[in-house]
């Protein structure tokens, strides 16, 4: 791998290039597929580590289409069969640690608490990403969104025009819009939100982690391990055994959550997954590598049956619905950007609110939605 690296940095040819890419996956033909796909995610890693997250080089180096389906595929049989889905009882504690981390004094407990209450990766909270409030109505007496915020600054990943990356989305939240908001808020403004990083020989600068770079951040997180040392001590007691602490582990729990509360009955699951965790509508796969658990169903607890109460919630979904259209909400203009993405259409703003405000409503008198829409209690998170 470092060779390779080292042969890209004299700056061959794309011919070149591809040709030196092709002996490199030649060289992985005797490992299980899936270890090849991960390898070259750590090519690419290392490709932009080495020569940046805009190199030439990184479009060539991708796994086959091949490699890439026969892995989904034995993805897709995993998620159909439930029993290899990991459940996770303990969810509810899950969700109230990152709510009391989001209160912490220190700032790298804030970023994680954000990281498993909004299925942000971490440099989009430590560094790129942003979070902002969703407001409902227009003029004096501003109602916002409880449930969901409006997230922009999504990482690069592998092939950027299968995900979002310079555009903003709305997304659920699995604590209060207003906490998550003002929690990150705290956390750009804090001083300690900083790293002493080598910047030249002898030269040591503190960084502050909203201006470190993608390879800033792998040097002052994921080369010391920061959060691999930090989030088992949250977490390792409530998750089951065996399904990890990651950064990954909770994006994949937080997709599941926020189906769960949501989305059941409303959307499928890897549209929505897709959807919430910045995927487009044409790469409804991806989502599926995020399938890995079970949310335990509690029929006596009223906090998490919300399909017991499918009639009233439907009535009510409907009715603000109609509400987002008497007050303009589409006036806020496509915030997702053009296209033929249905996913990333300002449609998909208005049904996420629907669907997110619709459990926090008591029964009430036609006409009095609006004013639950950000006060009411949540689906059981809170």
């Amino acid at each position: 791998m470092a060779a390779f690296v080292d042969q890209l940095r004299a700056g061959p040819s794309l011919e070149e290039a591809g040709a030196l890419w092709k002996l490199a996956l030649e060289g992985l033909a005797d490992k299980a597929v899936s270890t090849r796909v991960n390898y070259v995610s750590r090519y690419r890693t290392e490709i932009k580590a080495a020569l940046g997250e805009d190199s030439i080089y990184l479009p060539l180096a991708v796994a086959p289409d091949a490699w890439v389906r026969e892995v989904q595929g034995a993805q897709v049989a995993r998620v159909a069969t439930l029993a290899e889905l990991t459940p996770v009882p303990r969810w509810r504690e899950i969700v109230e640690r990152a709510r009391d981390l989001l209160q912490s004094p220190d700032p790298l407990d804030v970023g994680i608490g954000l990281i498993v209450l909004t299925g942000r990766r971490p440099l989009e909270v430590f560094s790129v990403g942003d979070f902002q409030r969703v407001q409902l109505n227009q003029g004096p007496g501003r109602a916002f969104s409880r449930w969901a915020v409006m997230f922009a600054g999504q990482a690069k990943t592998r092939g950027a025009e299968g995900s979002r990356a310079g555009q903003a989305f709305m997304i659920p939240t699995l604590a209060p819009a207003g906490e998550v908001v003002e929690a990150f808020a705290r956390l750009r403004q804090a001083e300690t939100a900083a790293s002493d990083l080598t910047v030249a020989a002898g030269d040591v600068r503190r960084i502050r982690w909203a201006d470190m770079t993608a390879e800033d951040f792998k040097r002052a997180f994921s080369d010391r391990g920061l959060l691999r040392q930090q989030m088992p001590t949250h977490f390792a007691a409530l998750m089951p055994e065996g399904a990890g602490t990651t950064a990954h582990t909770f994006r994949a729990l937080y997709a599941e959550l926020a189906f769960e509360h949501f989305a059941k009955g409303r959307f499928t699951k890897n549209s929505f997954f897709a959807a919430i965790l910045g995927h487009t509508a044409k790469d409804l796969e991806t989502s599926f590598a995020y399938m890995k658990f079970a949310v335990p169903e509690h029929p006596d607890d009223g906090d998490m049956a919300l399909d017991t109460a499918t009639t009233r919630r439907d009535v009510l979904r409907k009715r603000i619905f109609d509400r987002l259209e008497e007050v303009g909400l589409l006036e806020i203009g496509d915030v997702h950007g053009e296209g033929d993405d249905p996913a990333v259409s300002s449609a998909w703003s208005k049904e996420l609110l629907a669907v997110t405000e619709a459990p926090a409503l008591e029964p009430e008198e036609p006409g009095e939605a609006a004013c639950y829409l950000a006060y009411g209690g949540g689906p059981g998170l809170g």
